[in-house]
């Protein structure tokens, strides 16, 4: 496990999608305004994402 980057952002982006199901304006919006990278932990298994746990502060 580690901190997430900007470079994973694809990773995170389609795991939202096949997980929750949303928009892509919805994950969109969550990624440009809500996402934070240093509040990202991420597993990381051969190069991939498969599994990430965002920190939102309210």
């Amino acid at each position: 496990m580690r901190l997430c980057t900007l470079r994973d952002e694809a990773d995170l982006r389609e795991i939202w999608r096949v997980c929750f199901g949303d928009p892509p304006t919805y994950i969109d919006y969550f990624f440009e305004n809500r996402f934070d990278p240093q509040n990202t932990v991420c597993l990381e298994e051969h190069g991939r994402i498969p599994a990430a746990m965002h920190i939102v502060p309210y």
